[in-house]
């Protein structure tokens, strides 16, 4: 500033004057620019990911600035410099942990009385293909269904559930039938998009009673990753097969008379169905069989109920029906023939009980005073008689054939009693 002084006389001079003026730290920091940027969770360690430009109108000290980031990196992934206000990436980025910051970085210049400016730096993390696909509910998991033979093609089984961490492509997966540990693959189908498991033949409990696929999960990424899990899939058995019996008529013997319990004989039957429907049933409808005998459904013995008189009959000829418990239940049937064996349980009977007979008075030797006649009930060696007499007192003039029963004497008339017996008594 230049000063002028003049005096009356006219007489002037001047003096210049120079005012410095002392800053003091009225302004704050002013931060330019916006900052919003995505880096991949693959970008290396050191990257330089935003430089932030901030000025301070004030001069000397008060215009000197300090960066921090005061928020937004509790992982401290990032590193800033101080002086200059360039953040660098510290740590690797996992877009699955962590996908968008919001960095607060505060700038204070270095004022007595410091004033700040604050700005927020946001960095998107860009997904990788980094993770394989995992299958739910844990990636060990092995999925088990089961399905009807009886039902139809197209049957859904059920459905695998696979999730991957990455996004978009990387994250879009696809199923695919890998191979098969057991049974034929072709017999099932998957929705590529959905998982879903569904029968593509008609199947046969019968002929293949399980399966084990391995399905495959494939992501969409470039560098493609997947994932195996074995599926296990059973057939449940539905009533489709007969009992049958493994000839179609079995024969047997048992004694008349034998006690209730005693074993005839042992059929066997086969059901090629399982559990309920292999739980077979014995019945026997036809009479008199189903006085005298009876079946047991567990152990599949034929075996007498009631003793059995074999004078009244002889030969028991019968159907046996098998029958499963199936809904509805299947049934076959098998011939049964017992003879019924002969026991020494009837008597020798005379007819008649009365002989009364005459003979001449001469001197004939030989002669046939009369032919007694027995029969018995029984059969075979139990029916074979044998006479004899209990009471002879003239044994020189009379005789018995023990088989034929004729009674022979010689010179007089007597009258003998005579019994028989049989063979075995």
């Amino acid at each position: 500033m230049v000063v002028l002084a003049e005096d009356r006389g006219q007489r002037t001079g001047t003096m210049t004057i120079t005012f410095v003026v002392i800053d003091v730290n009225d302004n704050p920091p002013v931060v330019s620019g916006n900052y919003d940027e995505t880096f991949l969770e693959d970008t290396p360690i050191n990257t330089i990911v935003f430089t932030l430009i901030a000025t301070d109108a004030d001069k000397g000290q008060n215009s000197y600035l300090t960066y921090s980031i005061t928020k937004g990196d509790s992982n401290t992934d990032f590193f800033i410099d101080s002086g200059s206000g360039i953040i660098q990436l510290q740590k690797t980025l996992d877009r699955e942990t962590i996908e968008i910051y919001h960095l607060e970085v505060t700038i204070i210049d270095a004022g007595v009385s410091p004033l700040n400016a604050v700005k927020t730096a946001t960095l998107t993390v860009g997904d990788v293909n980094d993770n394989p696909p995992v299958f739910q509910p844990h990636p060990t998991t092995t999925y088990s269904f089961s399905v009807a033979e009886n039902l139809p093609v197209s049957t859904i089984v059920g459905r695998v559930n696979a999730t991957d961490a990455d996004t978009s492509s990387n994250g879009a997966i696809t199923y695919i039938k890998a191979y098969a540990i057991r049974g034929n693959s072709s017999h099932f189908s998957i929705d590529g998009s959905s998982g879903t498991i569904r029968t593509s033949a008609g199947l046969d409990r019968e002929k293949e009673d399980s399966y084990v696929l391995v399905i495959r999960a494939v992501d969409g990424g470039s560098n493609t990753l997947t994932a195996t899990v074995t599926v296990s899939i059973t057939i449940d058995d539905y009533n489709d097969n007969e009992p049958y019996f493994s000839q179609p008529l079995y024969t047997g013997t048992v004694l008349e008379n034998s006690v209730a319990g005693t074993s005839v004989l042992t059929v066997v039957i086969d059901d090629e169905d399982i559990a309920i429907n292999d739980d077979i049933t014995l019945t026997i409808t036809d009479s008199p069989a189903l006085v005298y005998i009876g079946a047991n459904s567990t152990s599949f013995i034929i075996y007498v109920k009631a003793p059995i008189d074999r004078e009244s009959i002889e030969l028991l000829d019968f159907s046996l029906t098998a029958t499963d418990g199936g809904i509805p239940p299947l049934s076959f049937t098998s011939q049964i023939q017992i003879t019924i064996g002969d026991e020494n349980d009837n008597k020798p009977v005379f007819s008649p009980t009365f002989y009364n007979s005459e003979i001449p008075y001469n001197d004939d030797c030989q002669l046939t005073v009369t032919t007694l006649t027995a029969t018995d009930a029984d059969a075979g060696i139990n029916a074979d008689v044998t006479y004899y007499t209990t009471l002879n007192n003239y044994p020189q003039f009379f005789s018995l054939d023990s088989k034929s029963g004729e009674c022979t004497f010689v010179l007089s008339r007597v009258h003998v009693p005579v019994l028989c017996k049989d063979e075995v008594y």
